[in-house]
């Protein structure tokens, strides 16, 4: 009974998943509880965000207690060490290429973006500037429009004539995201696998990941996941492709997630 949980990894995005507006609501003390008892009974629970450790260390200092396990950063641009405070290791797409990319986008929907930047190697978010790009690796770079419409739009103009060199998303309904083709949340999951396997000494091949997210940026994570959940609050497109939809993310979706797996997945 001591290690119920020891071959299952949870992969749970934070903004509208495991938490809204943190700095508003603060963490439901559900979720807190439930992730505690989880890694008692030997458990890895981990984030799976879009954020950058900097940032992340500012909106969410707590984390490191949270989290028992490498942190998906950057969604799957980076690898994290809350422990040890560091990168593991990191995927950049071509910065000079990017920018034209962002020129041409800025051409044509202007009007209707509200602000371009990018984040940089060091971690930190640079506002675009003709010329930022040259001779730099970028972590990826995004666009916030003025309407989710216009923000559709672009993303259709940009997965067709680009698609084949970057993962284009929102993250929200206004926000457009682009990565490198080979960086996605999804790719972090077999990544993580070989880092508990690792530290347990148990064969990967017995470890479960269970996802969770509720946005564009979770989908293809959801879709890898040995189980896939998403909150109540979450995109239709996600609740049609999960095996288990809970709790809308105010009311503690960690929870009832982890609920789900000890009596459905580990006891079924």
């Amino acid at each position: 009974m001591n290690d119920i949980f020891k071959k299952i990894i949870i992969m749970s995005d934070f903004d509208g998943t495991y938490t809204l507006y943190i700095q508003k609501n603060g963490v439901p003390q559900k979720n807190l509880d439930a992730i505690k008892r989880f890694e008692e009974l030997g458990g890895h629970f981990t984030f799976c965000t879009g954020r950058l450790p900097s940032v992340f260390k500012q909106l969410y200092p707590d984390f490191p207690s949270v989290c028992n396990a490498p942190l998906a950063m950057c969604n799957g641009g980076l690898l994290f060490d809350a422990k040890k405070d560091e990168v593991i290791s990191s995927v950049f797409l071509d910065g000079e290429k990017a920018e034209k990319v962002i020129c041409e986008l800025r051409e044509k929907f202007g009007d209707n973006i509200e602000s371009s930047y990018f984040f940089n190697p060091e971690g930190k978010s640079e506002s675009y500037q003709p010329g930022c790009g040259k001779g730099r690796g970028w972590y990826k770079f995004v666009n916030i429009f003025k309407s989710e419409e216009k923000a559709l739009e672009a993303k259709d103009y940009l997965i067709g004539k680009y698609g084949d060199e970057y993962n284009f998303f929102r993250s929200f309904n206004t926000v457009l995201e682009a990565l490198d083709k080979s960086v996605s949340k999804e790719m972090r999951i077999d990544t993580l696998k070989d880092y508990v396997s690792k530290e347990t000494g148990i064969d990967k091949s017995e470890l479960i990941c269970c996802c969770i997210g509720d946005y564009e940026n979770d989908t293809s994570m959801l879709n890898a996941a040995d189980y896939s959940f998403c909150p109540e609050n979450a995109i239709p497109y996600n609740k049609s492709i999960c095996d288990y939809v809970v709790c809308d993310c105010f009311s503690g979706a960690i929870s009832e997630m982890i609920d789900v797996i000890e009596h459905n997945i580990i006891n079924r």
